[in-house]
């Protein structure tokens, strides 16, 4: 066995994914993780790409052991999360770890859309330090490129379970392009882009989604999207879910304010 890195020895990592518990992602991710901490993965049983936070609403789930520090779910990744916090685990995580995503996770609708960020955005909703490691190609061109996101996932879990989440930061997110031009991080706003028509006709009346590519992106200089694609970069955002109420309420609370006094004064409501 692999031997632990003494300072972090005592530590514990929840690891989750959404491509599925037989994902190389993962593996990959288990592999890197052994050498510094202690950890504990469960992961969906099929794959899960595309369901964001979803739970598991209209039937039970189904939970099976595997091996000696592992958990398959027949749900989605956020279930994932919290089985594992509330009925799993015999201690509290302290990181969670979504990945290795095989795809992309850039730009506003990724972030909406993903099972890898849906599920680390569930556990910092725990009050859990969170990160999330994405590898932006669905296929992996080499061992090598994806030992490089190993790599990268092993140091910034080193640094959080050692100092901490960033300032404001609730979820980490980090996209590894598929082929470096420069082994280089750089902070990464999210992009605002959205997918455009993504669907194919495979036959009458019958759609599925195109292939998964990053030229489906667009984004300007200081996003992910761009420090990925265009730059070659590891793109590092900071999320934060303090969620506030903005815009200019006054005029549209008015009116509707107005229009339920006209309503309530002609009958009950």
């Amino acid at each position: 066995m692999d031997k632990i890195s003494e300072p972090l020895k005592h530590k514990r990592v929840l690891l989750v994914n959404d491509d599925g518990i037989g994902s190389i992602g993962l593996k990959k991710a288990e592999e890197a993780l052994r050498k510094i901490t202690g950890y504990i993965y469960v992961a969906p049983f099929r794959h899960k790409s595309g369901v964001g936070k979803a739970l598991t609403l209209t039937r039970p789930i189904k939970v099976v052991k595997v091996g000696e520090n592992g958990f398959c779910v027949d749900g989605t990744p956020a279930d994932c999360v919290l089985l594992a916090i509330y009925k799993l685990l015999s201690f509290k995580p302290d990181l969670v770890v979504s990945g290795i995503n095989l795809g992309p996770n850039l730009g506003v609708e990724d972030y909406l859309n993903s099972g890898t960020i849906g599920a680390a955005i569930e556990a910092a909703l725990h009050n859990l330090p969170s990160l999330a490691v994405s590898y932006c190609d669905v296929k992996v061109k080499s061992e090598r490129a994806l030992e490089a996101a190993a790599l990268v996932m092993k140091y910034a879990v080193e640094y959080i379970l050692k100092r901490g989440m960033p300032k404001g930061v609730s979820v980490l997110s980090i996209n590894i392009p598929p082929i470096l031009k420069k082994l280089e991080a750089a902070p990464a706003r999210i992009a605002n882009v959205v997918y455009g028509d993504i669907f194919m006709e495979i036959r009458k009346n019958t759609y599925a989604i195109k292939s998964w590519k990053i030229n489906l992106y667009n984004g300007e200089p200081g996003t992910d999207v761009h420090i990925v694609r265009d730059e070659g970069k590891i793109a590092v955002t900071g999320i934060n879910l303090g969620f506030q109420v903005v815009g200019e309420l006054n005029s549209f609370i008015h009116h509707l304010n107005s229009r339920l006094r006209g309503k309530q004064e002609n009958q009950r409501i």
